[in-house]
Formats: C-alpha cells, sequence, structure tokens
C-alpha cells in the first residue's frame, strides 16, 4: 500500500477472491484534507473489475476520480462461475 493514501479496506463477496492486480490511488496535489471514499463495485468471473462503479461515500471531486481509476484496475483471481461478485472498497487519504 502507498503510505500517503492510508491504504484501503475491502468487504463483501468479494473478499475471498486473490487480489492479482492492486492500485493504490496517490493522494491528490492540493488537496489539504483526510478523507474517504467508499466504492461499490462488480467483478466478472474472469477477474476484471466492471465499469458498474458507484460511489457510496464521496472525498470530494480529485479524490473521487483518482480512486475511480485506480480501483478500474484492479484485478481478482478467476473464479469458475458465471456469478459476477460485489465488493466495497474504501480508500483511506491522510495527509502526512
Amino acid at each position: 500500500e502507498d503510505a500517503q493514501s492510508g491504504g484501503y479496506t475491502l468487504a463483501g463477496e468479494i473478499v475471498s477472491r486473490e487480489i492479482l492486480n492492486k492500485v493504490i490511488p496517490k493522494y491528490p496535489e492540493g488537496v489539504q484534507k483526510d478523507s474517504e471514499v467508499q466504492l461499490r463495485f462488480e467483478v466478472l468471473p474472469d477477474r476484471k473489475v466492471i465499469n458498474t462503479i458507484v460511489i457510496i461515500k464521496k472525498g470530494g471531486p480529485q479524490m473521487d476520480a483518482a480512486s475511480l481509476a485506480a480501483l478500474k484496475q484492479w484485478q481478482f483471481n478467476p473464479i469458475n462461475t458465471e456469478l459476477t461478485q460485489t465488493g466495497i472498497i474504501t480508500f483511506r487519504y491522510e495527509l502526512d
């Protein structure tokens, strides 16, 4: 994890899957506050996060954009089912 961003937490069905590619968003320049961005997302059986990402808790325009861009790059291990799984991720942004 990136120490500057404060890291993340995962919840939901997705926690049982292995993370193959994890991108932690960088703290946006010019922002001077601690915040959290919480996103609900879906992962296909083949491992990709699909574009039905919903912002549950906003952190501000720059943090929201950084969080969305990072999460779209995540990949999880493939599974042998047709089911799309749902997860909730919270990215924490903390000033040094």
